[in-house]
């Protein structure tokens, strides 16, 4: 079982502070705990908002400039998936740009085929954040009538649905 740390007093102050606020500025924490959290002790609030999250289920989204607000169930929606995806996206287009710097000739065999795996790889976790690859899902969900697809059903699906 993953041990749970103890969190520091000014994070506990923080959780505390947070807990039963929808919306607060980097003022109000700032003032409370007497530290500058907007600035170099930020870290306090990143731990504060990590802890809410993980032992309350309370997500925080940042008000550019201002504060913190309280997210909603669309904004959890979006930071649990669309986010991600983006992330993954930007994160797949680097390394593809970066393989093209790799000089397959110099690799040693195990190297050329880890190198060949991970191609494999990332190709197929780029294709899936493509929007044409979420529109295939999406009609796959409506013609199953809502019902969730699994990853096995959605790489199994034709490439031409419905065309004949």
């Amino acid at each position: 079982m993953k041990s749970i740390f103890e969190a520091s007093t000014d994070t506990q102050k923080c959780c505390d502070f947070l807990a039963d606020k929808d919306r607060v500025s980097y003022n109000e924490i700032s003032r409370h705990l007497g530290r500058k959290i907007n600035g170099r002790d930020r870290y306090v609030l990143e731990s504060a908002r990590r802890r809410l999250e993980k032992q309350q289920g309370v997500v925080f989204v940042v008000e550019r400039g201002v504060g913190l607000v309280k997210a909603n169930n669309g904004q959890k929606a979006s930071l649990s998936t669309a986010h991600p995806i983006g992330k993954i996206k930007r994160m797949t287009r680097k390394a593809e740009h970066r393989q093209r710097l790799v000089n397959v000739q110099e690799l040693s065999a195990d190297e050329r085929l880890a190198f060949a795996i991970g191609r494999v790889v990332l190709n197929a976790v780029g294709k899936t954040t493509l929007r044409s690859f979420r529109n295939k899902i999406a009609k796959e969900i409506e013609a199953r009538d809502g019902e969730l697809v699994e990853i096995n059903q959605v790489i199994a699906l034709p490439r031409h649905r419905g065309k004949k």
